[in-house]
């Protein structure tokens, strides 16, 4: 398989979640055909060393002795044919023997017709600072960047949180949330559903300097994502959403759950989760979704 190598700056150890850790990644191509997409790479548009940073990943897992990792890379790149993009992650795989469960899913997932967007992803051999760190997945993160095959943008690159209205705008162009329910409340924002749990919202989060700026002292919140009003409105608008799921008239076509939520692409998702059995996939934690609201224009 490919192998992939990720060197910190100066051999800093990546031993936290909130924060990147900058260095150099390349990937080198394997010697089994079946893996010739996966091209040699060490090299970014200008010919200069593939800058990167990395940082840790998962909430349960993160305690695993075999950890996960995000990686952000300083410009988009095609890892392996999945598409152009600077964000990816490694997956650890640590509790499954086969080390093919989070494949067979991503297979699956890309079947159910309904379900508008599933990540690919490639098997890798990950070595950290010259250190081998075992077979992992190499796959898309949800958050994907504008032009690639994943979802359409990141708005925080974007800016568009800052040039939201409440009119409404082109699909391309509206303000979109990753959302996960978390029982953690492991967001830097978190919205409670009375009786239901928690929501947090998993992008926009805050951004922390690096350990190279100048400027803040590292793991320094350099900005809030988004404003108090605004978590506020995407609250309102998830309970006005379970209301109308849990309320007498849950079957109207108007006043009732289908008013919020895709009804083709819930079912699909029902049957990826009978069909794999994810032991979150009962919406108490790492359960993703994303979606446009209006945001309203007053800032803080």
């Amino acid at each position: 398989v490919p192998q992939v190598y990720f060197n910190t700056n100066e051999g800093a150890s990546v031993n936290t979640r909130t924060r990147y850790i900058e260095g150099q990644f390349k990937k080198i191509q394997a010697n089994e055909p079946k893996y010739n997409e996966c091209v040699s790479q060490t090299v970014n548009k200008k010919g200069n060393p593939l800058k990167a940073a990395l940082k840790g990943r998962g909430n349960y897992s993160w305690s695993f002795d075999k950890k996960s990792f995000t990686l952000k890379l300083d410009d988009k790149v095609n890892l392996c044919g999945m598409g152009s993009s600077k964000k990816w992650a490694f997956v650890a795989n640590h509790y499954d023997k086969s080390l093919l469960r989070n494949a067979v899913a991503d297979y699956i997932g890309s079947k159910l017709t309904n379900i508008a967007w599933t990540p690919e992803s490639r098997p890798v051999d990950l070595w950290l600072n010259g250190s081998y760190q075992g077979s992992y997945i190499l796959i898309e993160r949800i958050a994907g960047d504008t032009g690639a095959p994943r979802l359409p943008y990141d708005a925080l690159d974007d800016n568009r949180y800052e040039k939201a209205t409440t009119t409404p705008l082109d699909p391309q162009n509206t303000p979109g949330f990753l959302l996960e329910w978390d029982f953690r409340k492991g967001a830097d924002k978190n919205i409670q559903i009375p009786g239901r749990g928690w929501i947090g919202i998993k992008d926009p989060e805050n951004d922390y300097a690096p350990d190279s700026s100048a400027s803040k002292p590292k793991g320094t919140p350099l900005t809030t994502g988004i404003t108090r009003d605004q978590v506020a409105y995407i609250q309102t608008e998830l309970r006005g959403c379970d209301t109308k799921l849990f309320g007498s008239s849950f079957k109207d076509e108007t006043l009732g759950w289908r008013s919020c939520i895709d009804e083709k692409s819930a079912v699909d998702y029902y049957i990826g989760m009978e069909l794999m059995k994810p032991v979150d996939g009962n919406m108490w934690a790492s359960a993703v979704s994303y979606t446009h609201l209006m945001l309203p224009t007053n800032r803080e």
